[in-house]
C-alpha cells in the first residue's frame, strides 16, 4: 500500500492545531475554508488548491457549509523519492502553504485519487507528484539547487526535517539530529542548508514558533506554559524568537488577537 493516503469529504473546524511530517494537499470545492497558518488567516477558495508543509502547525478555523475537500498527505519518506523534491522543499519551506487555482485537468485528476488508495502504487506517486509539480511551479518559478548539495542531501535533509516533525516539542540538539539520521554534526548542518536555504536551528525556530503562536490564540496555557509545551528551553528564548517573528511579546499578541479564535 502507497504511504500516499486520499480521501474526501466535509471539512469540519479543528479544536486545536496540529502537525505531521510531510505535506498536505487540500483541494477545495463548493465552497470557501481557511486556514490559521504561522500567524496568517489564509483563506483557500473554492476552485482552488492548498499545497502545505504541515511539519508547520496548522488549524483549519472555517469552512463554508457547502465546502467539499479532497485531501492528500505527503510523509517525507515517500517526498524524498520525487524528482524535484529539493525544489518543492525549498518552496514550502519558505512559504508553508501555496494555494493555486484549479483547472479540468487538476478536477478530472484529483477525482480519481481516492480509487488509487487500493491501486497501483506507482499509479498514486506519478499522479499525485506530478500534479503538486505543476501547481507550485504554476504559482511562481522554483529553484531547485539540489546539483550543488552533496549526495544523498535531499534524502538527508527530509529525514531531519521528519525527526523535528515527531520531537519538536522535546529538547534537539545537532547532535541527536545527526545521531538520528547517521551523519556527522556538521554534516548534517551543510547538508539542511544546500538544500532547504535554511539552518537546522532557524527551521526548528520556525517550527517552534508556529506551534506557539497557535497555543497563544487557541489555549488557555500561560505564556510559560506554552513556551515549554512547544520546545523552547526557556521563557526568555521563547520570547526572544516570538518577539523576533510577530513584532510583539506573547502576551500583547494573545490580547490583541485571540478574541479573533475562540477556545470554545
Amino acid at each position: 500500500m502507497t504511504q500516499i493516503r486520499c480521501w474526501s469529504g466535509a471539512p469540519e473546524p479543528m479544536g486545536s492545531t496540529h502537525t505531521h511530517d510531510g505535506i498536505e494537499i487540500n483541494v477545495v470545492r463548493g465552497g470557501d475554508l481557511a486556514y490559521l497558518i504561522r500567524g496568517r488567516y489564509v483563506v483557500v477558495p473554492a476552485g482552488s488548491v492548498a499545497v502545505i508543509w504541515s511539519a508547520v502547525a496548522h488549524r483549519l478555523v472555517r469552512a463554508d457549509p457547502q465546502c467539499t475537500v479532497r485531501w492528500a498527505t505527503v510523509p517525507l519518506s515517500e517526498l524524498h523519492h520525487w524528482r524535484g523534491h529539493a525544489a518543492i522543499m525549498r518552496r514550502l519551506l519558505r512559504d508553508t502553504v501555496v494555494t493555486v487555482r484549479q483547472d479540468d485537468v487538476d478536477a478530472m485528476l484529483t477525482s480519481r485519487w481516492e480509487s488509487f488508495d487500493a491501486g497501483p502504487e506507482d499509479a498514486v506517486r506519478l499522479e499525485v507528484q506530478a500534479a503538486v509539480l505543476r501547481w507550485l511551479w504554476s504559482a511562481g518559478p522554483m529553484e531547485d539547487d539540489a546539483a550543488q548539495a552533496p549526495a544523498g542531501g535531499p534524502a538527508h535533509a527530509a529525514a531531519v526535517a521528519e525527526y523535528v516533525a515527531h520531537h519538536l516539542r522535546e529538547p534537539l540538539s545537532v547532535q541527536e539530529l545527526a545521531q538520528a539520521v547517521g551523519l556527522a554534526p556538521g554534516y548534517v548542518m551543510t547538508v539542511f542548508k544546500a538544500v532547504t536555504g535554511v539552518t537546522i536551528g532557524a527551521y526548528v525556530r520556525q517550527c517552534r514558533t508556529s506551534l506557539a503562536h497557535d497555543l497563544l490564540l487557541t489555549t488557555d496555557l500561560t505564556v510559560v506554559q506554552v513556551a515549554h509545551t512547544a520546545g523552547f528551553g526557556s521563557a526568555s528564548r521563547f520570547y526572544a524568537a516570538f518577539s523576533a517573528t510577530y513584532g510583539m511579546a506573547p502576551a500583547e499578541f494573545r490580547r490583541r488577537h485571540q478574541s479573533l479564535y475562540p477556545t470554545e
